[in-house]
């Protein structure tokens, strides 16, 4: 989890900071003090759930649009906490697992097997996703490195529920 320097002063927010900071933080799961990143990924299981409703070109679609708006919001809250990848900031995880699952048939098995590629392949960082969290230091970065190692999370849900259905 990467920290702001000692001396920076958390500026003050208007309406749309806080609403940025309360998305980026995963509606408040970026809070917890242990793993907030798992944290994160748990509080996009629901949301995933009521996503897997909707016809697949609107889950695209949303899932898409979550990105970009996961990106604007993870820039703006690391103007507040003062380090772009913020242990705070768990939208990037959302963002994340819903790329995971995305199309991916709802069951028991896959919302867990997909949870665990995911919260993996964060942690391991595959190419190019090692490339974004290292180059890539703003809301664009915190949240394509997760969408990035989330593709091969993708790719390994595909091969999963072919081999495992």
């Amino acid at each position: 989890m990467k920290k702001a320097p000692e001396n920076h002063q958390r500026p003050k927010l208007d309406l749309a900071d806080k609403i940025s900071v309360f998305f980026a933080t995963g509606f408040g799961a970026g809070w917890v003090p242990v793993a907030p990143g798992t944290a994160g990924t748990v509080v996009a299981i629901p949301l995933f759930l009521a996503l897997a409703q909707l016809p697949y070109w609107l889950q695209i679609l949303t899932t898409v649009a979550y990105i970009a708006l996961a990106i604007h919001a993870a820039d703006r809250a690391g103007h507040y906490f003062g380090a772009s990848d913020d242990g705070h900031i768990v939208s990037d995880e959302i963002a994340g697992y819903f790329v995971t699952m995305l199309l991916v048939p709802v069951s028991l098995k896959t919302v867990i097997a997909g949870f665990v590629l995911f919260r993996v392949l964060d942690q391991v960082k595959p190419w190019p996703a090692s490339w974004f969290d290292r180059k890539v230091h703003t809301g664009l970065g915190n949240v394509m490195d997760d969408v990035a190692a989330a593709a091969w999370g993708r790719g390994l849900m595909a091969l999963l529920v072919w081999l495992w259905p």
